[in-house]
């Protein structure tokens, strides 16, 4: 048999285990939005942690983080492994309340606890909104990120634009089918699967190419050694930059509504102990086998045309078939664990968030019809998008971080400031998304002093919440 033989049989086994996975997952639903959405929030802690893990670690970690490294060198770094670790101390903190919010409230989307807790639906629908565009690209970004890999795999013989529609077929039909609990079991399935398989992958690398690490790290030095500085070769790691992604990354449990829900599913408060310990642990370990393909690459392979090639460039030139195959399953296991979360959650956003208060709908049959049927509509959407794909997929998920990015100050507000209004929390949002937009598309670059524009968003959004909840007329959060 064909090496692209071997790596489409071992597709079709893997896409066949996760199709039965979300059938499994469907017998055992129960009845209500909450078992759909949030799973009755039963999860424990192994395969909460699995699913959380795989639901942040998407294609961008397999396929544009070794592209980062190959651009950029040693300073993606500390712009992933060390922002991922902090994460989990907010993992905790913020955890913790949304749980208890949760409970106390029946809720089961992150968006209701706005509107919910400043009695305001105009909130709801503006956090809404906001989810929804920014959340778009990044369910593009696995798209691309599976066409990219399929193509290069297997030389061409399953081309780009089949790759995507791929991806978008099965991950509908699991996560429409089994809802919140098939899309943790087959998260725990995916993360387990892309951990292991990229480990070996570099491993193989590694010894194949170089020998040691060392030797690789060496190579390095000698062929492209302002890999190994900082800012790097396009001087792209300034302090400005590193202080920027260190704020658009801590903020994302918070801030991205597949990682928020999460906190939802949890059984207890001891789970989400458990969970914060080892999500910590993995977003440290995962970034070292995209260190190794990414600066082994840029030293065997240079001149890529994009970043995001070198680990498809890999795969076909060092890997035998059947471990190619497992990792174009291990790509499409990433990006597939963050798009049903991501989808289910854009779901239950507009039909709980969206068209039940805007129709006053509550028959929990009805709505679920609504949220499978935006299900789709937002697939679609974001395939619309993966056909004009962008150089480097990365910087697509840092616009999806830094759009959400500017709810944060009404969800802190929420959370842990009783003194915070829904004019101030409206107010923070419309400055915050506005300064993101002037910051990205009508300002000059210079303007900016080196942080990304999502930064200065937040920052805006912070005054204005003050700001807003200082004003007479404003009415506090909770108050008739």
């Amino acid at each position: 048999m064909s090496a692209t033989g071997i790596i489409l049989l071992e597709l079709l086994a893997y896409l066949l285990a996760v199709l039965y996975l979300g059938y499994r997952g469907w017998r055992a639903q129960g009845p209500g939005l909450a078992e759909f959405f949030v799973a009755g929030r039963t999860l424990g802690p192994v395969v909460g942690f699995l699913t959380w893990s795989a639901t942040l670690f998407s294609a961008f970690t397999l396929v544009g983080l070794p592209g980062f490294f190959y651009t950029h060198g040693i300073g993606s770094w500390p712009f992933i492994a060390f922002a991922d670790t902090f994460m989990g101390v907010l993992f905790y903190l913020i955890g913790r309340r949304l749980w208890r919010a949760s409970r106390e409230r029946n809720l089961v989307t992150p968006v209701e606890l706005l509107a919910v807790h400043y009695r305001s639906p105009v909130l709801g629908y503006l956090a809404l909104a906001v989810s929804v565009l920014f959340l778009l690209p990044y369910l593009a970004i696995q798209m691309i990120g599976v066409g990219r890999l399929l193509e290069g795999a297997t030389a061409g013989a399953v081309p780009y634009l089949w790759g995507t529609v791929l991806l978008l077929v099965v991950t509908v039909l699991y996560s429409e089918l089994g809802g919140m609990r098939a899309v943790a079991w087959t998260d725990a399935l995916q993360g387990s699967l892309f951990f292991l398989v990229f480990y070996l992958t570099a491993a193989l690398f590694v010894a194949r190419e170089w020998g040691s690490v060392g030797a690789l790290f060496q190579a390095v030095a000698e062929k492209q050694p302002a890999l190994l500085s900082i800012p790097g070769p396009r001087g792209y790691f300034t302090h400005a930059t590193l202080i920027s992604l260190f704020i658009l990354i801590v903020g994302m449990p918070l801030t991205q509504p597949q990682l928020a829900v999460r906190f939802f599913v949890a059984r207890s408060e001891g789970t989400l102990r458990r969970m914060t310990v080892a999500s910590a642990t993995f977003a440290t370990l995962i970034v070292v086998p995209a260190l190794l393909v990414g600066l082994g690459g840029a030293a065997l392979v240079p001149g890529l045309a994009a970043g995001d090639l070198i680990l498809p460039t890999i795969v076909s030139r060092t890997l035998a078939p059947p471990l190619a195959g497992l990792v174009v399953c291990s790509v499409v296991a990433s990006a597939m664990s963050t798009v049903d979360s991501q989808v289910l959650v854009l779901g239950s956003l507009l039909a709980k968030d969206g068209y039940a208060p805007l129709t006053g709908e509550r028959n929990e049959a009805r709505l679920l019809r609504v949220a499978r049927l935006a299900m789709a509509a937002c697939m679609l959407g974001a395939f619309l998008i993966a056909l004009r794909p962008v150089p480097l997929i990365i910087q697509l998920s840092l616009l999806s971080f830094a759009g959400t990015l500017q709810l944060a100050p009404a969800y802190l507000g929420a959370l842990f400031w009783p003194w915070a209004t829904r004019e101030g929390a409206i107010a923070s949002v419309l400055v915050g998304v506005a300064t993101l937009a002037l910051g990205q598309w009508v300002l000059p670059r210079a303007w900016l002093l080196g942080l990304h524009p999502g930064v200065w968003g937040l920052g805006a959004g912070l005054v204005a919440l003050a700001l807003g909840s200082r004003r007479p007329s404003a009415t506090r959060a909770g108050s008739s």
